[in-house]
C-alpha cells in the first residue's frame, strides 16, 4: 500500500483526531486532547522492517501501515466508532487489500457489536479476524463474523457465547414487555449471524447462547466458529 501520501496523512490526522463514524453521523469525543495525553499510557514502540527500512515505529503506526484494527477491551460505542472508523478508512485507503481485526474482549454493547459486524460485511475488502487470548460473548460473535478461511485463534486463547441481557429502566410491565420484545429481537440476530458464519443450525446456536458454551480453539475450529490454529511461534508479535 501507498503510505504517507498527503490525502492519506489528513485523513489519518481525522480519523485519529476524535471524529468517528457510526450509523452515518459523525461524534466528536467527549474528552479534550489534553486530557487525552494525561490519561492515555506512553505509545509502545517496537523495531519493525517498514518499506526496506529498520526502524523504530510506533505500535499506531505498524497498525496503519499492516492495515491492523484492535478490538480490545469491552465493546462500547466510543470502541466501535474507532473501529469503524478504521475499516471504513482501510476500505478506501485500498479495497481490495485484506485487513486484519485482532480481538481481545469480554463481549459488551449488542448494538455496538451489530454495528461493527454490518460494517464488515458492508467494506468490501476482506476482513481477517485473530484471537490471540480471549473473545467472549460479543466479541466472539465480531469473531465468528470475519472473512471465511481467515479466522485464526491462539493456541491458550478461549471462545465462548454468554446470554443477552438487559438492564430495565422502568418496572413498568409495558416496558419491560418492550424492551423483552426489543432485546428477543437483538439476541436473535446475533444467533444468526454466529450460525451463517460457522454454519450450525440457528437452534443449536441459540442453545449454545443460553448455556453460555466455550470452546478452546480446537473446539472452535471444530464448531466453525474459527478457520484454524495459530501456531505458537506466532502467537506473540
Amino acid at each position: 500500500m501507498a503510505f504517507g501520501l498527503p490525502a492519506e496523512v489528513a485523513l489519518i490526522c481525522l480519523a485519529l483526531a476524535g471524529t468517528h463514524l457510526l450509523r452515518g453521523r459523525v461524534i466528536a469525543r467527549r474528552s479534550e486532547r489534553s486530557d487525552l495525553a494525561k490519561e492515555d499510557p506512553p505509545i509502545r514502540r517496537r523495531m519493525k522492517r517498514v518499506d526496506g527500512d529498520s526502524r523504530v515505529v510506533s505500535e499506531e503506526l505498524s497498525d496503519l501501515h499492516d492495515r491492523v484494527v484492535r478490538l480490545f477491551g469491552v465493546i462500547n460505542d466510543e470502541l466501535a466508532n474507532e473501529v469503524i472508523a478504521r475499516l471504513l478508512f482501510f476500505q478506501m485507503n485500498d479495497a481490495k487489500a485484506p485487513i486484519t481485526l485482532e480481538i481481545d474482549s469480554v463481549g459488551g454493547n449488542v448494538t455496538a457489536t451489530l454495528a461493527i459486524v454490518e460494517t464488515m460485511a458492508f467494506v468490501k475488502c476482506p476482513v481477517a479476524t485473530l484471537c490471540r487470548n480471549r473473545a467472549m460473548g460479543c466479541a466472539a460473535v465480531v469473531f465468528a463474523c470475519g472473512a471465511r478461511g481467515s479466522r485464526e485463534a491462539g493456541a491458550d486463547a478461549m471462545l465462548g457465547f454468554t446470554k443477552t441481557t438487559v438492564a430495565y429502566v422502568s418496572e413498568r410491565s409495558e416496558v419491560r414487555e418492550k424492551t423483552d420484545m426489543l432485546v428477543a429481537k437483538v439476541h436473535g440476530r446475533l444467533v444468526r449471524f454466529v450460525s451463517d458464519a460457522c454454519r450450525q443450525p440457528d437452534n443449536g446456536v441459540a442453545g449454545d447462547f443460553e448455556t453460555e458454551r466455550h470452546f478452546t480453539a480446537e473446539e472452535a475450529t471444530a464448531y466453525g466458529l474459527a478457520d484454524r490454529v495459530l501456531a505458537s511461534d506466532k502467537v506473540t508479535r
